[in-house]
Protein backbone atom coordinates (compact mmCIF):
# COMPACT_ATOMS: atom_id res chain seq x y z
CA UNK A 1 0.00 0.00 0.00
CA UNK A 2 1.76 3.14 -1.07
CA UNK A 3 2.15 5.42 1.83
CA UNK A 4 -0.76 3.98 3.66
CA UNK A 5 -0.61 5.53 7.29
CA UNK A 6 -0.19 8.93 8.50
CA UNK A 7 2.54 9.91 10.62
CA UNK A 8 1.10 9.81 14.29
CA UNK A 9 0.62 13.57 14.48
CA UNK A 10 4.10 13.76 16.10
CA UNK A 11 3.58 12.14 19.78
CA UNK A 12 5.94 9.73 19.27
CA UNK A 13 9.67 9.54 18.73
CA UNK A 14 10.57 8.36 14.93
CA UNK A 15 11.19 5.02 15.41
CA UNK A 16 8.04 4.35 17.75
CA UNK A 17 6.27 5.53 14.38
CA UNK A 18 7.73 3.50 11.99
CA UNK A 19 6.81 -0.12 13.74
CA UNK A 20 3.32 1.87 14.19
CA UNK A 21 3.29 2.55 10.60
CA UNK A 22 3.92 -1.03 9.81
CA UNK A 23 1.13 -2.66 11.86
CA UNK A 24 -1.22 -0.22 10.76
CA UNK A 25 -0.20 -0.98 7.28
CA UNK A 26 -0.80 -5.17 7.71
CA UNK A 27 -4.29 -4.33 10.01
CA UNK A 28 -5.41 -1.72 6.59
CA UNK A 29 -3.86 -4.55 3.78
CA UNK A 30 -6.66 -7.32 5.04
CA UNK A 31 -9.60 -4.81 5.90
CA UNK A 32 -12.74 -5.11 3.43
CA UNK A 33 -13.39 -1.56 4.17
CA UNK A 34 -11.50 1.20 1.74
CA UNK A 35 -8.82 3.04 3.67
CA UNK A 36 -8.11 6.83 2.62
CA UNK A 37 -5.96 9.64 3.50
CA UNK A 38 -6.20 13.09 2.57
CA UNK A 39 -5.07 16.57 2.66
CA UNK A 40 -6.37 19.74 3.95
CA UNK A 41 -7.41 20.32 0.13
CA UNK A 42 -8.71 17.02 -0.01
CA UNK A 43 -6.31 15.52 -2.31
CA UNK A 44 -6.03 12.00 -1.92
CA UNK A 45 -2.47 11.18 -0.39
CA UNK A 46 -3.07 7.19 0.53
CA UNK A 47 -5.22 3.83 -0.29
CA UNK A 48 -5.27 0.64 0.83
CA UNK A 49 -5.70 -2.52 -1.25
CA UNK A 50 -9.35 -2.66 -0.84
CA UNK A 51 -10.23 0.94 -1.74
CA UNK A 52 -8.21 0.50 -5.15
CA UNK A 53 -10.35 -2.89 -6.24
CA UNK A 54 -13.75 -1.41 -4.67
CA UNK A 55 -12.60 1.85 -7.61
CA UNK A 56 -11.14 -0.26 -9.98
CA UNK A 57 -8.21 2.09 -10.19
CA UNK A 58 -4.60 1.83 -9.61
CA UNK A 59 -3.43 3.18 -6.79
CA UNK A 60 -0.80 5.48 -8.25
CA UNK A 61 -4.19 6.95 -10.70
CA UNK A 62 -5.80 7.70 -7.07
CA UNK A 63 -3.34 9.37 -5.44
CA UNK A 64 -3.08 12.81 -5.70
CA UNK A 65 -6.84 12.91 -7.08
CA UNK A 66 -9.61 14.96 -5.47
CA UNK A 67 -11.57 12.39 -3.02
CA UNK A 68 -14.84 14.56 -4.20
CA UNK A 69 -14.13 13.55 -7.69
CA UNK A 70 -15.34 9.62 -6.47
CA UNK A 71 -18.75 10.49 -5.62
CA UNK A 72 -21.78 11.75 -8.02
CA UNK A 73 -24.14 13.17 -4.93
CA UNK A 74 -23.06 16.52 -6.24
CA UNK A 75 -25.34 16.17 -9.65
CA UNK A 76 -28.17 16.46 -6.64
CA UNK A 77 -27.07 19.62 -5.42
CA UNK A 78 -29.68 21.80 -4.12
CA UNK A 79 -26.82 24.85 -3.41
CA UNK A 80 -23.54 26.00 -3.53
CA UNK A 81 -21.89 22.71 -1.59
CA UNK A 82 -23.07 19.36 -2.07
CA UNK A 83 -23.34 16.84 0.45
CA UNK A 84 -20.26 15.35 -0.75
CA UNK A 85 -18.36 18.61 0.12
CA UNK A 86 -19.85 19.04 3.12
CA UNK A 87 -19.22 15.26 4.29
CA UNK A 88 -15.45 15.96 3.36
CA UNK A 89 -14.91 19.47 5.52
CA UNK A 90 -14.25 20.33 8.73
CA UNK A 91 -16.13 20.02 11.28
CA UNK A 92 -15.63 16.20 11.37
CA UNK A 93 -18.34 13.78 13.11
CA UNK A 94 -16.93 10.74 14.04
CA UNK A 95 -20.01 9.23 15.64
CA UNK A 96 -21.97 9.22 12.38
CA UNK A 97 -22.34 7.08 8.96
CA UNK A 98 -22.46 9.20 5.68
CA UNK A 99 -24.74 7.49 2.78
CA UNK A 100 -23.11 8.83 -0.59
CA UNK A 101 -23.24 7.71 -4.07
CA UNK A 102 -20.23 6.65 -5.30
CA UNK A 103 -18.53 5.71 -8.89
CA UNK A 104 -16.04 3.22 -9.93
CA UNK A 105 -13.33 4.18 -12.89
CA UNK A 106 -15.81 2.14 -15.38
CA UNK A 107 -18.50 4.34 -14.56
CA UNK A 108 -20.34 1.94 -12.36
CA UNK A 109 -21.85 3.92 -9.60
CA UNK A 110 -22.63 2.03 -6.01
CA UNK A 111 -23.39 3.21 -2.34
CA UNK A 112 -21.12 3.49 0.25
CA UNK A 113 -21.27 4.63 4.00
CA UNK A 114 -18.45 7.08 4.43
CA UNK A 115 -17.26 6.94 8.51
CA UNK A 116 -14.59 9.48 9.37
CA UNK A 117 -11.73 7.98 11.37
CA UNK A 118 -9.01 10.56 12.65
CA UNK A 119 -7.86 13.89 11.84
CA UNK A 120 -3.86 14.11 10.79
CA UNK A 121 -3.42 17.38 12.98
CA UNK A 122 -0.18 18.14 11.68
CA UNK A 123 -1.02 18.96 8.06
CA UNK A 124 -5.20 19.26 8.60
CA UNK A 125 -5.71 16.56 6.94
CA UNK A 126 -8.25 13.64 7.45
CA UNK A 127 -8.55 9.72 7.73
CA UNK A 128 -11.83 8.30 5.99
CA UNK A 129 -13.19 4.47 6.09
CA UNK A 130 -15.48 3.48 3.36
CA UNK A 131 -17.77 0.50 3.38
CA UNK A 132 -19.76 -0.76 0.53
CA UNK A 133 -23.30 -0.85 1.06
CA UNK A 134 -24.66 -2.65 -2.35
CA UNK A 135 -26.05 -5.77 -0.74
CA UNK A 136 -27.04 -4.46 2.37
CA UNK A 137 -29.21 -2.11 0.55
CA UNK A 138 -30.05 -4.47 -2.07
CA UNK A 139 -31.61 -6.24 0.52
CA UNK A 140 -33.59 -3.41 2.08
CA UNK A 141 -35.14 -2.92 -1.31
CA UNK A 142 -36.66 -6.16 -1.76
CA UNK A 143 -39.95 -6.19 -0.08
CA UNK A 144 -40.35 -7.79 3.17
CA UNK A 145 -42.89 -10.88 1.97
CA UNK A 146 -42.73 -14.51 2.21
CA UNK A 147 -41.47 -14.63 -1.47
CA UNK A 148 -38.25 -12.09 -0.24
CA UNK A 149 -38.06 -14.76 3.02
CA UNK A 150 -37.80 -17.85 0.36
CA UNK A 151 -35.22 -15.88 -2.08
CA UNK A 152 -33.20 -14.41 0.46
CA UNK A 153 -31.91 -17.98 1.52
CA UNK A 154 -29.31 -18.13 -1.16
CA UNK A 155 -27.29 -14.62 0.41
CA UNK A 156 -24.20 -16.00 1.80
CA UNK A 157 -23.69 -15.24 5.58
CA UNK A 158 -27.46 -13.74 5.43
CA UNK A 159 -30.15 -15.24 7.03
CA UNK A 160 -33.61 -14.15 7.77
CA UNK A 161 -36.18 -14.51 10.26
CA UNK A 162 -39.85 -13.48 11.06
CA UNK A 163 -41.53 -12.85 14.14
CA UNK A 164 -45.12 -12.72 15.05
CA UNK A 165 -45.15 -10.21 17.40
CA UNK A 166 -46.11 -10.63 21.09
CA UNK A 167 -45.22 -14.02 20.87
CA UNK A 168 -42.97 -16.48 21.70
CA UNK A 169 -43.19 -18.03 17.40
CA UNK A 170 -39.82 -17.24 15.57
CA UNK A 171 -39.15 -18.56 12.51
CA UNK A 172 -35.44 -18.24 10.80
CA UNK A 173 -33.52 -19.86 7.67
CA UNK A 174 -30.99 -22.05 8.05
CA UNK A 175 -28.41 -19.46 7.84
CA UNK A 176 -29.43 -18.09 11.26
CA UNK A 177 -28.61 -20.79 13.90
CA UNK A 178 -25.02 -20.94 13.12
CA UNK A 179 -24.98 -17.23 14.47
CA UNK A 180 -26.08 -18.19 17.53
CA UNK A 181 -23.74 -21.25 17.98
CA UNK A 182 -26.42 -23.44 17.42
CA UNK A 183 -26.78 -26.61 14.79
CA UNK A 184 -28.41 -26.20 11.77
CA UNK A 185 -32.27 -27.21 12.31
CA UNK A 186 -32.12 -26.00 15.26
CA UNK A 187 -35.79 -24.91 16.09
CA UNK A 188 -36.53 -20.75 16.93
CA UNK A 189 -38.04 -19.26 19.46
CA UNK A 190 -38.32 -16.09 20.70
CA UNK A 191 -37.26 -16.57 24.05
CA UNK A 192 -34.34 -18.63 22.67
CA UNK A 193 -33.42 -15.54 20.84
CA UNK A 194 -33.71 -13.21 23.41
CA UNK A 195 -31.63 -15.13 25.82
CA UNK A 196 -28.71 -15.41 23.82
CA UNK A 197 -28.44 -11.67 23.07
CA UNK A 198 -25.66 -10.08 25.68
CA UNK A 199 -27.26 -9.61 28.91
CA UNK A 200 -26.07 -5.92 28.05
CA UNK A 201 -28.03 -5.37 25.31
CA UNK A 202 -31.39 -6.72 25.50
CA UNK A 203 -32.76 -3.76 26.52
CA UNK A 204 -31.26 -1.65 23.53
CA UNK A 205 -32.76 -4.68 21.41
CA UNK A 206 -36.14 -4.35 22.86
CA UNK A 207 -36.23 -0.53 22.77
CA UNK A 208 -35.77 -0.92 18.98
CA UNK A 209 -38.60 -3.76 18.79
CA UNK A 210 -40.88 -1.03 20.55
CA UNK A 211 -40.29 1.40 18.13
CA UNK A 212 -40.67 -0.43 15.27
CA UNK A 213 -43.72 -2.16 16.45
CA UNK A 214 -45.43 0.93 17.88
CA UNK A 215 -43.95 4.07 15.67
CA UNK A 216 -43.16 1.73 12.26
CA UNK A 217 -39.62 2.68 12.91
CA UNK A 218 -37.10 0.89 10.61
CA UNK A 219 -35.68 -1.93 13.10
CA UNK A 220 -31.38 -1.66 12.30
CA UNK A 221 -29.86 -2.70 15.69
CA UNK A 222 -26.26 -4.40 16.25
CA UNK A 223 -26.06 -6.20 19.23
CA UNK A 224 -23.95 -8.58 20.96
CA UNK A 225 -25.10 -12.88 20.98
CA UNK A 226 -23.55 -14.88 23.94
CA UNK A 227 -22.75 -18.63 22.17
CA UNK A 228 -23.16 -21.92 24.50
CA UNK A 229 -19.37 -22.31 24.51
CA UNK A 230 -19.35 -18.52 26.20
CA UNK A 231 -17.73 -16.53 22.97
CA UNK A 232 -19.64 -13.79 22.25
CA UNK A 233 -19.94 -12.26 18.64
CA UNK A 234 -21.67 -9.53 17.13
CA UNK A 235 -25.18 -9.01 14.71
CA UNK A 236 -26.40 -6.47 12.67
CA UNK A 237 -30.43 -7.12 12.15
CA UNK A 238 -32.67 -5.29 10.20
CA UNK A 239 -36.28 -5.42 9.67
CA UNK A 240 -39.69 -3.80 8.68
CA UNK A 241 -43.19 -4.08 10.03
CA UNK A 242 -46.09 -6.30 8.50
CA UNK A 243 -49.74 -5.30 9.61
CA UNK A 244 -52.84 -5.82 8.59
CA UNK A 245 -55.25 -3.33 7.06
CA UNK A 246 -56.74 -2.12 9.97
CA UNK A 247 -52.81 -1.02 10.87
CA UNK A 248 -52.58 -3.70 13.63
CA UNK A 249 -49.01 -4.76 13.84
CA UNK A 250 -49.19 -8.47 12.72
CA UNK A 251 -45.19 -9.17 12.47
CA UNK A 252 -41.74 -8.13 12.10
CA UNK A 253 -39.63 -9.49 9.23
CA UNK A 254 -35.83 -9.17 8.37
CA UNK A 255 -32.32 -9.87 7.90
CA UNK A 256 -29.22 -10.35 10.20
CA UNK A 257 -25.64 -10.80 9.63
CA UNK A 258 -22.76 -11.86 11.41
CA UNK A 259 -20.55 -8.95 11.78
CA UNK A 260 -17.95 -9.79 14.44
CA UNK A 261 -15.18 -9.76 11.70
CA UNK A 262 -15.62 -5.96 11.44
CA UNK A 263 -16.47 -4.92 14.82
CA UNK A 264 -13.06 -6.83 15.75
CA UNK A 265 -10.84 -5.00 13.20
CA UNK A 266 -12.71 -1.89 14.17
CA UNK A 267 -11.52 -2.36 17.51
CA UNK A 268 -7.88 -3.65 16.28
CA UNK A 269 -7.84 0.00 14.93
CA UNK A 270 -8.70 1.68 17.88
CA UNK A 271 -6.12 -0.36 19.89
CA UNK A 272 -3.27 0.37 17.18
CA UNK A 273 -4.03 3.90 17.35
CA UNK A 274 -3.56 4.12 21.24
CA UNK A 275 -0.98 1.73 21.80
CA UNK A 276 3.05 1.33 21.09
CA UNK A 277 3.05 -1.92 19.09
CA UNK A 278 5.83 -3.19 20.79
CA UNK A 279 5.19 -2.86 24.04
CA UNK A 280 1.30 -2.89 24.04
CA UNK A 281 1.58 -0.26 26.29
CA UNK A 282 -0.86 2.85 26.14
CA UNK A 283 1.04 5.67 23.81
CA UNK A 284 1.21 9.43 24.15
CA UNK A 285 -1.68 9.82 22.75
CA UNK A 286 -3.64 7.82 25.16
CA UNK A 287 -1.38 8.71 28.53
CA UNK A 288 -2.20 12.57 27.35
CA UNK A 289 -6.29 11.68 27.60
CA UNK A 290 -5.75 9.76 30.80
CA UNK A 291 -3.73 12.06 32.73
CA UNK A 292 -6.43 14.63 32.27
CA UNK A 293 -9.34 12.33 33.79
CA UNK A 294 -6.87 11.97 36.31
CA UNK A 295 -6.63 15.10 37.49
CA UNK A 296 -10.23 15.48 37.21
CA UNK A 297 -11.00 12.86 39.53
CA UNK A 298 -8.28 13.72 41.99
CA UNK A 299 -9.70 17.08 42.17
CA UNK A 300 -13.62 15.73 42.16
CA UNK A 301 -12.02 12.88 45.46
CA UNK A 302 -9.74 15.59 47.61
CA UNK A 303 -6.48 13.14 46.63
CA UNK A 304 -3.76 13.57 44.31
CA UNK A 305 -2.29 12.45 40.42
CA UNK A 306 1.70 11.54 40.56
CA UNK A 307 3.66 11.05 37.51
CA UNK A 308 6.73 9.29 37.31
CA UNK A 309 9.23 10.12 33.88
CA UNK A 310 11.13 7.29 33.30
CA UNK A 311 14.43 7.40 31.28
CA UNK A 312 16.65 4.16 30.49
CA UNK A 313 20.52 4.50 30.81
CA UNK A 314 22.77 2.24 29.33
CA UNK A 315 20.08 0.96 26.51
CA UNK A 316 21.93 2.74 23.39
CA UNK A 317 25.05 0.47 24.10
CA UNK A 318 22.61 -2.72 23.95
CA UNK A 319 21.29 -1.48 20.54
CA UNK A 320 24.42 -0.67 19.53
CA UNK A 321 26.21 -3.50 20.27
CA UNK A 322 23.80 -6.65 19.81
CA UNK A 323 21.14 -4.81 17.63
CA UNK A 324 17.65 -3.59 17.42
CA UNK A 325 15.87 -6.89 17.63
CA UNK A 326 17.74 -7.22 21.33
CA UNK A 327 16.76 -3.56 22.56
CA UNK A 328 13.10 -4.40 21.49
CA UNK A 329 13.28 -7.36 23.73
CA UNK A 330 14.72 -5.68 26.68
CA UNK A 331 12.02 -2.70 26.14
CA UNK A 332 9.46 -5.76 26.10
CA UNK A 333 10.71 -7.27 29.63
CA UNK A 334 11.21 -3.59 30.92
CA UNK A 335 7.50 -2.71 30.41
CA UNK A 336 6.14 -5.74 31.77
CA UNK A 337 8.09 -5.54 34.71
CA UNK A 338 6.52 -2.02 34.82
CA UNK A 339 3.24 -3.06 34.90
CA UNK A 340 3.79 -6.09 37.45
CA UNK A 341 5.31 -3.13 39.76
CA UNK A 342 2.31 -0.75 39.48
CA UNK A 343 -1.30 -1.32 41.06
CA UNK A 344 -4.20 -1.56 38.62
CA UNK A 345 -5.09 1.74 38.84
CA UNK A 346 -2.35 3.04 37.67
CA UNK A 347 -1.31 3.88 34.04
CA UNK A 348 2.23 3.11 32.58
CA UNK A 349 2.53 4.14 29.28
CA UNK A 350 5.87 4.17 26.14
CA UNK A 351 6.30 7.57 25.09
CA UNK A 352 9.36 7.48 23.56
CA UNK A 353 12.09 5.16 22.53
CA UNK A 354 13.40 4.39 25.75
CA UNK A 355 11.09 6.53 28.17
CA UNK A 356 8.43 5.22 29.82
CA UNK A 357 6.00 7.06 32.05
CA UNK A 358 3.42 6.16 35.12
CA UNK A 359 0.46 7.89 35.94
CA UNK A 360 -0.45 7.27 39.75
CA UNK A 361 -4.07 7.87 40.71
CA UNK A 362 -5.73 8.60 44.39
CA UNK A 363 -2.77 9.05 46.13
CA UNK A 364 -2.01 11.52 49.30
CA UNK A 365 1.34 12.68 49.25
CA UNK A 366 5.16 12.64 47.67
CA UNK A 367 6.08 9.70 50.46
CA UNK A 368 3.95 7.44 47.83
CA UNK A 369 5.70 8.51 44.62
CA UNK A 370 8.84 8.19 46.50
CA UNK A 371 8.21 4.59 47.89
CA UNK A 372 6.76 3.18 44.61
CA UNK A 373 10.10 5.04 42.49
CA UNK A 374 12.74 3.16 44.70
CA UNK A 375 10.33 -0.26 43.63
CA UNK A 376 10.59 0.42 40.34
CA UNK A 377 15.07 1.38 40.68
CA UNK A 378 14.82 -2.30 42.06
CA UNK A 379 12.62 -3.68 39.66
CA UNK A 380 13.86 -2.44 36.37
CA UNK A 381 17.30 -2.58 37.60
CA UNK A 382 17.94 -6.82 38.23
CA UNK A 383 19.98 -8.10 35.17
CA UNK A 384 17.46 -10.06 32.44
CA UNK A 385 18.87 -13.23 30.07
CA UNK A 386 17.80 -12.58 26.61
CA UNK A 387 19.01 -15.02 23.98
CA UNK A 388 22.06 -16.28 26.22
CA UNK A 389 23.08 -12.80 27.04
CA UNK A 390 22.69 -10.66 30.41
CA UNK A 391 21.53 -7.52 30.17
CA UNK A 392 21.51 -4.55 32.37
CA UNK A 393 20.63 -1.13 32.74
CA UNK A 394 20.10 2.04 34.72
CA UNK A 395 17.35 4.20 35.21
CA UNK A 396 16.93 8.23 35.82
CA UNK A 397 13.15 9.02 37.37
CA UNK A 398 11.71 11.95 37.23
CA UNK A 399 8.41 13.19 39.67
CA UNK A 400 5.83 15.31 40.35
CA UNK A 401 2.38 15.92 42.09
CA UNK A 402 -0.99 17.91 41.57
CA UNK A 403 -1.76 19.04 43.64
CA UNK A 404 1.16 20.44 45.46
CA UNK A 405 4.25 21.32 42.98
CA UNK A 406 2.14 21.16 39.35
CA UNK A 407 -1.25 22.36 39.20
CA UNK A 408 -2.78 21.17 35.92
CA UNK A 409 -1.63 18.27 33.59
CA UNK A 410 1.01 20.71 31.13
CA UNK A 411 2.57 22.07 34.16
CA UNK A 412 2.81 18.34 35.68
CA UNK A 413 4.34 17.03 32.67
CA UNK A 414 6.79 20.04 32.73
CA UNK A 415 8.02 19.21 36.68
CA UNK A 416 8.47 15.60 35.87
CA UNK A 417 10.52 16.22 32.77
CA UNK A 418 12.72 18.41 34.35
CA UNK A 419 13.39 16.40 37.45
CA UNK A 420 14.24 13.07 35.60
CA UNK A 421 16.63 15.69 33.60
CA UNK A 422 17.91 16.50 36.80
CA UNK A 423 18.46 12.64 37.77
CA UNK A 424 20.26 11.95 34.53
CA UNK A 425 23.00 14.84 35.18
CA UNK A 426 24.15 12.23 38.05
CA UNK A 427 25.35 8.67 37.61
CA UNK A 428 23.63 5.78 38.60
CA UNK A 429 20.28 4.79 39.15
CA UNK A 430 18.25 8.19 40.42
CA UNK A 431 14.81 9.28 41.46
CA UNK A 432 14.50 12.75 41.25
CA UNK A 433 11.25 14.66 42.83
CA UNK A 434 10.43 18.10 41.36
CA UNK A 435 10.86 21.14 43.54
CA UNK A 436 8.16 23.03 44.89
CA UNK A 437 7.26 26.37 42.95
Amino acid sequence: MADALPSPAGHMEHSDSTELLNLLTVALNRTRDGYVRVDAQGHILAVNPAMTDMFAYSPKSLIGRAITSLFVDHEQAVDERSLTERVFRPPYDRAHYYSLTAMRNDDVRFPVEIRFAEAVPKTGGSQWLIHNISDRLELERLRLSDERYKNSQAFANIGTWDWSIGTDELHWSDTVAPMFGLPPGTKPSYALFYNAVHPDDRAHVRENEIACETRNQKHDVEYRVTWPNGSVHWLHETGNLLSDESGKALRMIGVVRDVTERKEAEQRYRHLAFHDPLTGLPNRGLFEQRLQLAIKRAIRHGTATGLIFIDLGKFKAINDTYGHLIGDKVLVVLGERLKAAVRSTDMVARIGGDEFIVILEGIKDVKEIRTLAQKLIERLTLPMTIDNHVHNVTVNLGASICPGIAHDAESLIHSADMAMYKAKAQSGSVFEMADCG
